[in-house]
């Protein structure tokens, strides 16, 4: 077999999968080949960036069997084999997320007629393609890879639900529809006090101009001493007159505008102020929250993915994670079982702002999710000889040699 990575296209799956199988291969298996050149009949395994209509018929006219390992962060494979009549071409697929296992879904969204948040159906693909990819799913030509930590995590002490704060812990970049879940939490009193978001580098000179704040909220900034406030009036945001029609156009977009949303909802902004001046905490400290806190959460696009990094950084740490109900549109590997690994809360529950149910465990049901949810961890996370778990490694050689 082939690992074909130039350049190293990619600095997570060249990383975390294709130097780890290359470290395992050498020590318990055959050795790798690293070039296409004038191959026949052999298996490749390749970036799914690198799949263009030309190298798939380059390969496949030489016999070869294709294995795609596609990263999107999405549900998505490669924008560049995406198609069912190129999808179809290739001999199985690795992606580094959860499969769909429907073709529409949920997404929440803004509604400007009664300044509140509704959901509005979403086609993942296109008929035809979807018809390819559900199918690929189906015979086993198309799996989930989880999405691991790059480095080796800390091992923290996970505290007895009993010690825990019953609260849901919240982190990560500030995008708009997590925010919108932190707000009625925070009302549900459901939102632990260690939530929130780090956005003081979005405001510094050293950040890139693509990603940092406007102007004037910066000159804000430093002029309250390196605080997001509240400004009076609100809009003075270089983006006042932007829609709120795409929330996702407001991911790590200016504070200013989170506060508009809050106060669009019906939300006392100031009482918010903390979400978006959190400060930074290293990983061993994040690790150590979820040992003492008893729910982590969740909210981002439709057709992301819903059991990403964090969902085993909980796991690790015996803290349960409640997702959002789509995730039960995808498949997982390791397998993720909705009650049995992770707790859900409907997305109705924010329309309705009625989420402190959800979040509201027994002692019983908590202690079994997070025992279930950290032997999967221990079995196909946790990292060992290799910076990759061996077991994966493992699983997905054996899962290649299907093909073979």
């Amino acid at each position: 077999m082939i690992i074909y990575d130039p350049n190293r296209g990619h600095e997570y799956l060249s990383r975390m999968f294709f130097d780890q199988l290359h470290a395992y291969a050498n020590r318990y298996d055959k050795p790798f080949s690293t070039s296409i050149d004038g191959v026949k009949n052999d298996t490749v395994l390749i970036n799914a960036d690198l799949l263009t209509p030309e190298m798939i018929d380059r390969l496949k006219n030489g016999g070869n069997k294709i294995v795609g390992f596609s990263i999107t962060d999405s549900s998505y494979i490669s924008q560049v084999c995406r198609s069912g009549k190129q999808m179809e071409k290739v001999d199985m697929f690795f992606a580094v997320t959860g499969i769909q296992t429907t073709n529409h879904g949920q997404e929440i969204v803004f509604n400007k007629e009664t300044n509140g948040i509704t959901t509005e159906d979403r086609r993942f693909l296109p008929d035809e393609d979807w018809a390819v990819f559900d199918k690929m799913r189906a015979t086993g030509r198309l799996h989930s890879l989880p999405y691991i930590s790059w480095d080796r995590p800390p091992d923290v002490s996970p505290r007895p639900y009993n010690q825990r704060s019953q609260k849901a812990l919240v982190r990560g970049g500030h995008h708009m529809r997590r925010f919108i879940l932190c707000l009625f939490l925070h009302k549900a009193g459901k939102l632990d006090i260690n939530s929130g978001f780090h956005t003081a580098p979005y405001f510094g000179p050293t950040m890139n101009p693509q990603f940092k704040y406007c102007e004037k909220c910066c000159n804000s900034f430093e002029w309250h001493h390196g605080q997001a406030v509240v400004r009076e009036p609100v809009s003075e945001c270089t983006f006042k007159d932007a829609s709120y029609e795409d929330l996702g156009a407001w991911n790590n977009k200016c504070p200013a505008m989170f506060y508009r949303m809050a106060q669009t909802l019906g939300f006392d902004p100031y009482g918010i102020q903390y979400l978006l001046n959190a400060r930074w905490i290293s990983d061993h400290e994040y690790r150590d929250m979820l040992a003492r806190i008893s729910y982590t959460t969740d909210l981002k696009w439709l057709f992301s993915i819903y059991a990403a990094q964090r969902f085993w950084d909980a796991a690790s740490a015996g803290c349960v994670n409640v997702l959002p109900s789509r995730t039960m549109d995808q498949e997982y590997f390791p397998i993720l079982n909705c009650e049995e690994h992770y707790a859900f809360y409907r997305e109705s529950s924010i329309i309705s702002e009625d989420l402190s149910r959800d979040f509201e465990l027994s002692d019983y049901w908590h202690n079994s999710i997070s025992r279930n949810a950290r032997e999967q961890y221990d079995e196909w996370i946790r990292p060992g000889e290799f910076a990759t778990n061996t077991n994966l490694l493992r699983h997905i050689i054996d899962t290649i040699r299907k093909v073979t």
